[in-house]
């Protein structure tokens, strides 16, 4: 007698290609680049004799990346210079969480926080997740063929099963592209591989959550479904 399989609680992600027209995405690159070049600082020395560390939080203290505007410019999602590019990340967000079953509160979504970071060759990002938001994402701008992105799944303790399949693993990996936003949940650990060679990566990752309004009086969704 054959079984029923049935998957349960899933870990959303959200991929959206070719996210911005060519003259928003040349705009917005050019700028990026400029805004760097203008006002970049200096990573500071680790105390401990470690990897450089330009700054701590949103899991930047787990990287060997050096270059990003989270020690001098945090809050990208202020600038309007990138007016066009937060609407675009705002309406994937909006679809992502009425995908999710939060429909009657999705327009309450707002950006929190959003910097940017240039990877180079073997840099990479650890694993970790980012508290006190509902979804986190990583546009990329530029970025070298074969850099991956890498999800896991810390719930799953159990003896690694003799072979992997969709079922038992507790990591996934996606190829990243230029040109991409990915979209996943804040509480989904998730991290990168060493870069390949190839040109710098030119990324921009963000915190989005809903507004205190929405979060009190909302009603209560339905238990199931």
């Amino acid at each position: 007698m054959a079984g029923q399989l049935e998957l349960l609680f899933a870990k959303p992600i959200m991929i959206f290609n070719n996210l911005l027209d060519e003259k928003d995405y040349n705009f917005a690159n050019s700028w990026l680049k400029q805004h760097f070049e203008k006002n970049a600082v200096e990573p500071k020395e680790s105390t401990d004799g470690g990897p450089l560390y330009p700054e701590k939080g949103h899991g930047m203290n787990k990287t060997t990346v050096t270059v990003s505007t989270h020690a001098w410019d945090p809050n990208l999602q202020d600038n309007p210079q990138f007016k066009i590019f937060n609407k675009a990340i705002l309406d994937c967000c909006k679809e992502f969480a009425d995908t999710m079953g939060y429909n009657k509160c999705s327009d309450y979504l707002f950006i929190k926080d959003m910097w940017a970071f240039i990877g180079k060759e073997n840099t990479h990002i650890q694993q970790h997740l980012h508290g006190h938001s509902f979804i986190s994402g990583a546009y990329y701008f530029e970025v070298p063929q074969g850099t991956k992105l890498i999800f896991r799944d810390y719930t799953n303790m159990h003896r690694v099963p003799d072979t992997f399949n969709k079922v038992n693993s507790t990591q996934r990996a996606f190829e990243t592209k230029q040109n991409q936003l990915v979209l996943f949940r804040s509480d989904i650990p998730h991290g990168t591989a060493p870069q390949p060679a190839g040109i710098d990566k030119l990324c921009v990752s963000f915190n989005v959550h809903f507004k205190p309004e929405a979060i009190f009086s909302t009603p209560g969704a339905k238990i199931g479904y």
